[in-house]
């Protein structure tokens, strides 16, 4: 992919399934959802995650992250965590997200359901539909100023939710986006 290219959007290699390898340059800041399903280099590293370290990175996006991490330090520089990155690793109890990180794709931590406690840093500035949906053990969540947009339903289903205080810079309340919480008692 050329330097200088700061986006692919959704779909845009869906299913070319002889795609084996993708160069990025660190240009590359966003990457839509759904982008390399289908492919033969998306599926290597479902398949083969003995062999890469605990994340896969293309330009300045986190874009898959090993199925069996349990901590998730998440390197500084990163600008997006694209869409399912985390998607069902239920063995995830930590993940600490860098002030780098400017937005959070569709499903990326969606059920993970050891996850316990989430800071999203004021750098991320939209959150995706479904981010932390079925997320079932998640109790805490730090939304710090700065983050403007949530998506639909993104902490739907996140039964031990109690609290959360919302930033004022968010700019209105999605749907669905507390269905499911019944243990939520206050938001501020």
């Amino acid at each position: 992919l050329p330097e200088g290219l700061t986006e692919i959007r959704d779909e845009a290699f869906w299913w070319c399934a002889n795609l084996k390898q993708v160069c990025a340059p660190d240009s590359l800041i966003h990457i839509g959802r759904d982008c390399f399903k289908g492919t033969a280099f998306y599926r290597y590293y479902s398949e083969n995650e003995n062999d890469w370290g605990d994340f896969l990175i293309l330009g300045k996006c986190l874009v898959l992250a090993r199925r069996n991490i349990r901590e998730a330090d998440i390197p500084e520089g990163i600008r997006m965590i694209v869409s399912d990155a985390f998607f069902e690793h239920v063995l995830l109890e930590k993940a600490v997200i860098p002030d780098s990180v400017a937005y959070i794709g569709w499903r990326a931590f969606a059920n993970c359901t050891g996850l316990r406690g989430i800071r999203i840093p004021g750098s991320v500035k939209r959150i995706g539909w479904h981010c932390f949906k079925d997320c079932t053990r998640l109790q805490e969540i730090r939304l710090e100023e700065g983050t403007e947009v949530m998506e639909n339903g993104v902490f739907s289903g996140c039964r031990r939710l109690t609290q959360i205080e919302l930033p004022a810079t968010v700019e209105g309340i999605p749907g669905w986006c507390f269905f499911g919480c019944g243990s939520l008692l206050r938001v501020e």
